[in-house]
């Protein structure tokens, strides 16, 4: 049935690297603690609070990296519902705290995703790099908060969960 999917049109690798990356990092961070949701309601990871806890220190490392510069130069769009139901790619704030930081990496998944990428250019290619770059220094420097060091120790090995 998606046989056609192969070949020329497959996925590039940079890109499924980092959907398994990205999903894995959204399994470590909700395991680690850091999970919004209601009893009894689907758990989404808590993005923001895993930036908080990250700190002014880690947003630093990020800005000084010559490898991250695409999200605070151009950051990635958003793709916006316009009034008369066409879709549209519009411009973001600018990269400034950690929370903005992983919206952009986020965005940078669902343009991916959900976002009508029929093939990747330059472009996309240098946001994803980036994105997995975060995601490395995200890792690399978890800081003094116990949380953080846990989704360290979640990604790397997590017992099977039978799901």
């Amino acid at each position: 049935m998606f046989k056609h999917l192969h070949g020329s049109n497959e996925l590039p690798r940079e890109a499924a690297e980092f959907f398994i990356v990205f999903s894995r990092y959204e399994f470590a961070l909700k395991r680690a603690g850091f999970v919004n949701g209601t009893v009894g309601k689907a758990a989404s990871p808590n993005w923001d609070g895993y930036g908080k806890k990250l700190g002014t220190t880690f947003f630093g490392i990020v800005t000084a990296s010559e490898q991250a510069k695409i999200f605070f130069e151009k950051p990635p769009k958003r793709l916006d519902l316009q009034e008369d139901r066409t879709l549209k790619f519009l411009e973001v704030e600018a990269v400034t705290n950690n929370k903005k930081l992983f919206d952009a990496v986020k965005r940078v998944r669902n343009n991916l995703f959900h976002g009508e990428k029929i093939s990747m250019g330059e472009r996309d290619k240098k946001l994803i790099a980036a994105s997995l770059h975060v995601l490395e220094l995200a890792m690399d420097n978890p800081g003094i908060s116990e949380e953080c060091k846990r989704v360290v120790q979640t990604f790397q090995y997590s017992p099977s969960s039978g799901q």
